[in-house]
């Protein structure tokens, strides 16, 4: 053994936390939100196991990144959460990596269906989104864009005792009964959000930190196994 601390991956780990999120997710696709480099695990560990898992669709948060993980996966299904610049259209539609949109002028992009993009919708995270001043814009928005998928995202599923994440559910609810026959497959859940429950999971659900072993409940690790473990070696045994 080395005498230097190391990291040790589990392929089955990250195997068995996927499945297991599936399980939990009912009719819902789940898909895997891999980002910051699947979360510090790396994606050319990560993807490959999850593509082996059975996992067809990923979130990253770059085209950076969706570009290399295009490189690793050529027939996934691939979506950038912060879209793209204006110069990386090209390489974009070239590479099929699909964007999220979050603002209107992205939306109304002359060519920008041709990508697949998804439409995201702001409920209450107030971060990145469509805002809710602009929702009775949706209509036009979705003509001009022709989304594959409508998303928001919980700001609180992981706080006990928030009633945040019902309403931004029902806000959600709200777009998707306005759009009617129009609404194209939706998500809104990440791994709290799916231990929420059905009602949060639509047609895909985006789990992250869960994929690599943490749970929203520190108490109640839900199965979850931990991806990374740290092992060194024992330098000196001492009685106090």
């Amino acid at each position: 053994m080395s005498r230097k601390p190391r990291l040790l991956l589990s392929r089955q780990a990250l195997a068995d936390n996927y499945q297991r999120l599936s399980s939990f997710s009912g009719q819902a696709e789940c898909a895997a939100s891999i980002k910051a480099n699947a979360y510090g695990v790396g994606i050319e560990f990560a993807a490959p196991v999850l593509w082996e898992a059975g996992c067809r669709t990923y979130f990253v948060a770059y085209l950076e990144e969706a570009l290399a993980l295009r490189s690793l996966l050529p027939d996934a299904v691939i979506y950038a959460f912060h879209g793209y610049m204006p110069d990386e259209f090209s390489v974009a539609r070239d590479k099929n990596i699909r964007p999220v949109i979050n603002t209107s002028d992205e939306a109304m992009t002359q060519g920008i269906a041709s990508l697949r993009p998804a439409l995201h919708i702001d409920t209450g995270m107030r971060r990145l989104g469509i805002p809710h001043d602009e929702f009775e814009r949706l209509l036009e928005l979705m003509e001009c864009c022709q989304p594959s998928l409508l998303m928001s995202h919980l700001a609180s599923a992981d706080e006990s005792g928030s009633s945040q994440s019902q309403q931004q559910l029902a806000q959600f609810e709200s777009v998707r009964d306005a759009l009617g026959s129009r609404c194209p497959p939706s998500s809104l859940a990440n791994t709290a959000g799916i231990l929420l429950g059905e009602n949060y999971q639509f047609d895909l659900v985006r789990p992250g930190i869960g994929l690599y072993g943490g749970s929203p409940d520190p108490m109640d690790p839900k199965g979850f196994q931990p991806v990374v473990t740290w092992q060194a070696q024992i330098l000196e045994l001492q009685q106090v």
